[in-house]
């Protein structure tokens, strides 16, 4: 029998051996390791090599759609399904956009994980229901064009949103005031925005609290 191999990435211990609790009942899921942050996550991915990560969003200092994205890019074929007791929109689709293949919300029945951990191992997207309602809203609504944005995008929108300046972003990611201003301008054209003021009651409207109708 072909076992799923996974590493369980929360600061929790107490979560991590509930988790390993419930997955030691199902003879497909192999967990080969944990991790307590993220860089013991990434050490422990080039020994190991996984098949899945399971990762929690709010993984210590670090974030989860960040370890994501370096995850995808050290290790293309490893999935990622992302895990959080926040079902903010900006969070689902930071993480989505960063290379995650699901999504649970700790609010539903952690056995929804095992089913997500099978969908995901054949190539597909899991999101438990209540994520999935959120995703599904988000594509449905015609004035939001939040899919258009990058992962890059996501971040200085956020940035925005808790009032730093253009200075302030590019140092905290590495790129120049005026490259935060060409991608501000770009999430504005592409959301369809007069200002930055429009951008930032825009993600507290749409991406922080929810979705208007």
């Amino acid at each position: 029998m072909n076992k799923i191999n996974i590493i369980i990435a929360d600061d929790h211990p107490v979560l991590r051996m509930g988790l390993k609790a419930m997955f030691a009942t199902d003879l497909k899921i192999n967990v080969i390791g944990e991790a307590k942050n993220g860089l013991e996550l990434l050490e422990k991915v080039k020994h190991l090599n996984p098949h899945i990560i399971l990762l929690d969003y709010f993984f210590g200092v670090e974030n989860g759609a960040r370890l994501t994205q370096i995850l995808k890019q050290t290790k293309p074929k490893i999935k990622v399904l992302a895990y959080s007791h926040s079902s903010e929109p900006i969070i689902i689709q930071k993480t989505l956009k960063a290379g995650a293949a699901g999504f649970v919300s700790k609010a539903e029945p952690m056995s929804l994980l095992v089913e997500g951990i099978y969908r995901v191992m054949a190539g597909k997207q899991f999101f438990s229901p209540s994520i999935q309602e959120i995703i599904d809203k988000l594509q449905s609504a015609s004035d939001h064009k939040i899919q258009e944005l990058t992962q890059r995008e996501f971040e200085i929108m956020e940035y925005v949103a808790k009032e730093y300046s253009n200075k302030e972003i590019g140092a905290m990611l590495f790129i120049s005031p005026r490259t935060v201003e060409t991608h501000k301008r770009n999430i504005m054209q592409k959301l369809k925005l007069k200002n930055s003021i429009g951008l930032v009651n825009y993600y507290f409207r749409v991406l922080h609290s929810g979705i208007s109708h």
